[in-house]
């Protein structure tokens, strides 16, 4: 005949309890297990082979049952005892100040909270709240209402009761770290005389080398996101700057005045220094009879003066 496992009956159980456990499964029975195993043993004393040990009146079983309490008491204590000897699973502060303390740490003493409060008044007059006042606050989730004191005067005025804040400007030309090419820039209203097809140099004041040249395009009037006006500036072609270039050290100018070249030839035999020519002869562009006229109206004018006359 097999026995069965419903029959089998091990006390106390094997402890398992592995690594990084918040909970030590510590108790290794309970009442049941330990009155189940002290009438298991009867039968292994021959005094009380004649005890049956069955009846609900049975003085006995009642000695037995108040020892099973005591052994789940103590069994239920060591565990208890077992979860404070370590940092994870200690409930208590004082055993947690004697595990540190073996490190020799000292935990922070206990700091009071703080909070930001928003007091509106009512008149026309400024307020002074005097240190000291006590503001209570509400229940949140399981912690009952807090009572908060002003560290010092503090002074409330009515006509500060509500602010209207203003959107952020951005101080880069970009905001996203991956953008360098802009199709176009908001220009502020005042002081803008760009028009459509106008030249424009595009450069930024500590880097000569980012200067373009760029044509202006279709020019409009947009509220930006702050709520100002401006005017949205396109461009025949992207700029290309890096994102983060400040807004301050982008300059945009235009041409106001045009002027033609004046260019002048000399003959083949003529030498030239710098584009000028050394002697005072100049070809068809220049007659030489305009040249030897002023020289006659200089000497006559400065008779001293020995250097020829400039033309440019």
């Amino acid at each position: 005949m097999t026995e069965c496992r419903c029959d089998r009956f091990e006390h106390p159980s094997k402890l398992c309890i592995p690594t990084g456990l918040s909970n030590i499964p510590r108790q290794i029975a309970g009442f049941p297990e330990f009155r189940r195993a002290m009438l298991a043993a009867i039968r292994r004393f021959s005094a009380l082979h004649n005890w049956r040990a069955r009846g609900d009146d049975d003085f006995g079983i009642m000695l037995l049952e108040m020892w099973a309490y005591v052994a789940d008491v103590q069994s239920f204590y060591d565990e208890v005892l077992a979860h404070e000897a370590y940092l994870r699973t200690a409930r208590q502060r004082s055993s947690l100040r004697k595990l540190v303390g073996l490190l020799g740490y000292v935990p922070r003493p206990a700091i009071s909270s703080t909070v930001e409060l928003a007091i509106f008044a009512e008149g026309r007059r400024p307020l002074t709240i005097p240190r000291g006042t006590a503001f209570r606050s509400g229940a949140f989730g399981e912690e009952a209402p807090q009572v908060f004191e002003l560290k010092a005067d503090t002074w409330v005025h009515p006509l500060a009761n509500q602010w209207q804040i203003a959107a952020r400007r951005s101080d880069t030309i970009g905001t996203d770290p991956g953008s360098s090419h802009f199709s176009h820039l908001l220009l502020e209203t005042s002081g803008t005389s760009i028009k459509k097809g106008d030249v424009v140099l595009v450069r930024c004041r500590n880097n000569q080398i980012a200067c373009q040249v760029r044509t202006a395009g279709l020019i409009t009037e947009i509220e930006g996101r702050d709520g100002s006006s401006y005017k949205r500036l396109t461009f025949d072609a992207p700029i290309i700057l890096p994102w983060d270039v400040p807004v301050a050290e982008i300059e945009l100018t235009s041409p106001t005045q045009s002027g033609g070249l004046w260019t002048l030839k000399l003959r083949p035999d003529e030498p030239a220094i710098n584009g000028l020519p050394t002697k005072g002869n100049w070809t068809d562009d220049v007659p030489t009879l305009q040249l030897k006229e002023e020289e006659k109206n200089m000497k006559r004018y400065f008779p001293n003066q020995q250097k020829k006359p400039s033309l440019l």
